[in-house]
């Protein structure tokens, strides 16, 4: 899993490029909110390539939570960064 925020007062160039080689993994969630300069290359890309885009903070915090929720009481070690990573 990869979680992303995408500050509002930055320009995010290495978190773009990171965007772009990562999405395509589909197990990204990405924080980013509509006065982001670069928010509609975000939903374009989350878009096509079935990325979770959201626009609350609790809800990027709850996307997170609920993936390490799933693996708790796990004894094997590969089941868990199955299915974080």
């Amino acid at each position: 899993m990869i979680a992303m925020y995408f500050y509002l007062e930055t320009i995010s160039l290495i978190s773009l490029m990171g965007l772009g080689l990562f999405i395509k993994t589909k197990k990204m969630v990405i924080y980013c909110l509509g006065d982001f300069h670069g928010r509609g290359d975000v939903q374009v890309m989350c878009d096509e390539y079935d990325g979770k885009l959201v626009g609350i903070l609790n809800k990027l915090v709850k996307e997170v939570k609920d993936k390490i929720k799933c693996c708790e009481g796990s004894s094997n070690k590969n089941t868990v960064r199955n299915y974080i990573s």
